[in-house]
């Protein structure tokens, strides 16, 4: 199945980041640890606008009703998000480290707060997640007649005026 090897290729994606990361924090007195430390920064941003992808193909899967089984999709996902989060702020953390030793890297500061924020991101995606499966409020279908047949009859307030009164701080229903 094709989210299956999608799951795969971001697991492996994950994996070779840490790996990365974790050869470039060892190797301190590398020649090349600014350059290295500068990829990593890249790596982490490409890292994070990957996981965002990663995250929509499967919002809007299950928008379209092609997650049956959205519990486990969730429960994958919020373990793949988790884990993303962990190696950003890592990638993080690493090209400081770089970057204290040697010069500023253009772009740092972005990737730390994208890697701060993200975590909040996971929590919020993973909320909308779960509010697909909260039951539906039934249409009522009494109360959707008496607003059309007021509606046709010119019994129905202005958009503007509505507006005009939430402006000034007034009431939504008009009194």
């Amino acid at each position: 199945m094709a989210t299956d090897l999608l799951d795969r290729l971001q697991a492996d994606k994950l994996r070779t980041m840490n790996q990365f990361v974790e050869e470039v924090a060892r190797d301190v007195a590398s020649q090349e640890r600014d350059r290295l430390t500068a990829a990593i920064v890249e790596e982490g941003l490409a890292l994070r606008q990957a996981l965002t992808r990663f995250w929509d193909y499967y919002w809007t899967a299950a928008l379209q009703g092609k997650v049956s089984e959205r519990r486990q999709e969730g429960e994958k996902l919020r373990s793949l998000l988790e884990q993303g989060a962990a190696s950003l702020a890592r990638a993080a953390a690493v090209a400081r480290q770089g970057a204290a030793e040697g010069q500023e890297l253009a772009r740092l500061v972005l990737l730390e707060e994208q890697s701060q924020a993200f975590p909040r991101w996971i929590e919020e995606c993973l909320a909308r997640w779960e509010l697909l499966d909260r039951p539906r409020q039934a249409l009522n279908r009494e109360r959707t007649a008496r607003a059309r047949a007021a509606f046709a009859r010119g019994e129905c307030e202005a958009a503007t005026d509505i507006l005009a009164r939430l402006h000034q701080g007034g009431p939504l229903v008009q009194e």
